[in-house]
């Protein structure tokens, strides 16, 4: 009797796979989770820990259009990772930021004790400014599970926050602010 074997070190293969895994969750441009990732990623988190409270946060990049018609693409360009690098200093590790789409971008806060305190985070994001630009951006805010008990719900109740930041030109609304 006999056997033949053969015995292969995989630990280069499973690193190069977990790290292609990795990039594919990431918008190659902004360095911040893609759409796709971000929205699994809060699905889980909100089905994981149900009983914490947690701060949905949809931010745009005000008059941003403009901003690239008077400046140019390139202009547009450094703004979207002027903003996408602020939210990368103003958030903890824990919680998940992601490129929405465009000048769009979405971020849960996990295990939010006091609604107060993302108030005071998201203060520093309302202005950015670096690389000879500067924007101002406006955020609509929903609280699981008081504004919604999944991430749909949530997110309709943070993107009807954003539209009225934008309305009424006041950069931060609450959904709980909202009158039905």
């Amino acid at each position: 009797v006999r056997m033949i074997g053969v015995i292969t070190n995989i630990e280069k293969q499973k690193a190069r796979a977990k790290k292609l895994e990795h990039a594919a969750k990431l918008d190659t441009f902004t360095g911040l989770f893609n759409k796709a990732a971000a929205i699994d990623m809060i699905k889980e988190a909100l089905r994981q820990n149900p009983q914490q409270k947690h701060a949905l946060v949809l931010l745009d990049i005000d008059n941003f259009k403009d901003f690239n018609d008077t400046y140019g693409h390139v202009a547009g360009d450094v703004v979207i990772k002027l903003v996408a690098d602020s939210l990368k200093q103003c958030f903890r590790n824990t919680d998940i930021a992601g490129r929405y789409g465009g000048d769009e971008f979405i971020v849960l806060m996990e295990d939010v004790r006091d609604i107060s305190w993302v108030g005071q985070r998201l203060q520093k994001l309302i202005r950015c400014e670096g690389d000879g630009f500067r924007c101002t951006t406006s955020m609509g805010v929903a609280v699981f599970p008081q504004d919604g008990s999944s991430y749909e719900q949530l997110f309709l109740k943070a993107d009807l926050a954003l539209y009225n930041s934008k309305v009424n030109r006041s950069t931060l609304t609450y959904s709980s602010n909202l009158k039905e």
